[in-house]
């Protein structure tokens, strides 16, 4: 049996895709071997180190976004944890 919820908690889950995140890998060795050929020449040298360093800026900010997924999931876990915990204390002490 399907759970409802399914669909829903799979969007709140956030995170990356496996698909892409290994798309973005693949992406980013091609670029590191052609940055490779390129870096004999002292503008292509510029041009690779500037990309890289947007490349890591960019990756930097999915992280934060992830981060700020994972902590949302988690204070989500911790509240629903809890809610359990005094429901079966509330439920315990009723008998």
């Amino acid at each position: 049996m399907k759970n409802g919820n399914q669909k829903k908690h799979d969007h709140d889950r956030g995170g990356m895709n496996p698909v892409v995140a290994a798309v973005t890998g693949v992406v980013v060795g091609a670029g590191v071997v052609a940055g490779a050929v390129l870096m004999k020449d002292e503008k292509n040298r510029e041009k690779l180190k500037t990309a890289l360093t947007d490349a890591d800026d960019q990756l930097k900010e999915e992280q934060n976004e992830i981060e700020k997924k994972a902590k949302k999931v988690s204070d989500s876990v911790k509240k629903s944890w809890h809610r359990g915990v005094d429901d079966a204390k509330k439920a315990a002490a009723t008998k």
